[in-house]
Formats: C-alpha cells, structure tokens, sequence
C-alpha cells in the first residue's frame, strides 16, 4: 500500500470515529451517516482525501 492509500485511509478512518461520537451523542444513525458523508466529501473537496492521481 501506497502513502496515497494510507493517508486516504487515516483520513476516512478519522472522520468516522468523529462522525461516530456525533451520530452516539445524538442517538441517530442519520446524524451518523450524514456527517460521515458531510467529513469525507470535505476531505475530498480540500484535497486531503485523494481518491485519484494527480497529473
């Protein structure tokens, strides 16, 4: 595994444990998803996350 894959996957991991303590302090699986899905197309949009190559 790449540093690529194991950036982007710290990353992912990150922003699951955080959305996990927000979606356990809210008792919802919605706040849950929603904020998991909210952190990583953050991550991605700021180019922490990088799903492709960059050329």
């Amino acid at each position: 595994m790449g540093a690529r894959q194991r950036l982007n996957s710290i990353h992912i991991h990150i922003a699951i444990a955080i959305s996990a303590m927000i979606g356990l302090a809210c008792q919802s699986w919605t706040v849950f998803l929603l904020s998991c899905l909210v952190l990583i197309g953050v991550g991605i949009h700021s180019g922490d996350i990088r799903p492709n190559r960059r050329r």
